[in-house]
């Protein structure tokens, strides 16, 4: 085991994680937005 492919192995599920969460963070404020006017939320 090396610590390059340790580096490797965390750095990619630490960014599918950021991925993942940018993605429902978008979603939710879509879903806000869309449910309610943007007047409404502010």
């Amino acid at each position: 085991m090396t610590m390059q492919g340790q580096e490797t192995f965390l750095d990619r599920i630490l960014r599918i994680g950021v991925i993942v969460a940018v993605a429902l963070l978008l979603a939710a404020i879509q879903y806000v937005v869309s449910s309610r006017s943007l007047y409404a939320v502010l």
